[in-house]
């Protein structure tokens, strides 16, 4: 078994750290490139604290750049792009998705077509007030506009 090799850790391989980083490798790949073995890389990580900073900055520059390009992809109609945005970012698995249909609408016709489909939703005779219910008395309370002085509670 060949014996693993030193590295030198400077500007250099941090910057190469943390372009694999960005590209998505994980500490076994990183670890892999640097020709390194398991107790090595944790040891280079606990004694250069800069390694473990690196991976974090070229996993987040890793996700800006992927997130901007899946943007643009959505903010330009692509479905497939609306899928997966959805499905990732907001939690709706593809069961919940059955069809994308984008009309391009403006505010007045919007509002017209979800208060049409609200409208759908709740039946017209349906009653806020439970059955077998009596209705409460309103309190002794001069300032409350529904108790009226002259009726007799009792």
């Amino acid at each position: 078994m060949a014996r693993p090799r030193k590295v030198r850790i400077d500007e250099k391989t941090l910057a190469q750290i943390e372009e694999w980083a960005a590209m998505g490798l994980n500490h076994q790949q990183m670890m892999a490139l640097l020709g390194l073995v398991d107790e090595q890389w944790a040891d280079y990580r606990r004694k250069f604290r800069e390694i473990d900073r690196a991976i974090a900055r070229g996993r987040s520059r890793g996700l800006v750049s992927s997130s901007t390009a899946l943007l643009k992809r959505v903010n330009a109609g692509t479905v497939d792009a609306i899928k997966w945005y959805e499905t990732t970012r907001y939690g709706m698995g593809e069961r919940m998705i059955h069809d994308v249909n984008v009309e391009m609408m403006d505010a007045e016709t919007m509002r017209a077509k979800i208060a049409e489909m609200l409208s759908t939703l709740i039946p017209d005779d349906v009653s806020v007030a439970k059955k077998d219910t009596k209705p409460t008395e309103p309190a002794e309370d001069p300032d409350n506009p529904d108790w009226d002085s002259t009726s007799d509670a009792s």
